[in-house]
């Protein structure tokens, strides 16, 4: 009887252990831009200890334009303000292909990003890195609160300048 009474508790002890961690890791994750919380159409995500956010509704707010493949799965985002930029990704391959004009030559990097850009819940989630190609973004990973903060050069520079 013994036995069972501490097979029973043993058991109780791992559930809850595996219940708290789930949830610890299941919190939401909040997202700011320049200091403004972003509404998300999805929330961002870990998975495989990588921090993976919604692509088109970030870049979006980075002023970009979002293009989709549908047949190859391929993503492609420009600024809007005209700078001769584009970056390239594609759903399960994690080369980011960046793309940028100086005077009278092209210039591509590929870089290799942390994990591949996933298909969830009909959405195209990247990994950090693929923000962080951005010239002038900045970001910062709160573990403790999970929170990601995007911060422009702008608006650093701005934040840096005011009194």
């Amino acid at each position: 009887m013994k036995k069972i009474i501490s097979m029973v508790l043993c058991a109780a002890m791992l559930v809850g252990l595996f219940g708290c961690e789930m949830t610890t890791d299941q919190r939401e994750i909040s997202v700011y831009l320049n200091d403004e919380r972003l509404e998300l159409d999805i929330a961002p995500r870990i998975t495989g200890g990588h921090i993976f956010m919604p692509m088109k509704a970030i870049y979006e707010a980075l002023e970009f334009d979002i293009e989709w493949d549908s047949e190859t799965q391929k993503i492609y985002a420009s600024p809007k303000n005209g700078t001769a930029l584009i970056i390239e990704m594609q759903v399960a391959n994690p080369v980011l292909t960046y793309g940028r004009a100086i005077p009278a030559v092209w210039l591509e990097d590929d870089i290799i990003l942390d994990a591949p850009p996933q298909m969830m819940d009909g959405h195209i989630l990247v990994p950090l890195d693929a923000i962080t190609v951005v010239r002038g973004v900045y970001i910062d990973w709160c573990e403790d609160t999970k929170t990601v903060m995007i911060t422009t050069a702008d608006y650093f520079q701005w934040v840096v300048r005011s009194p």
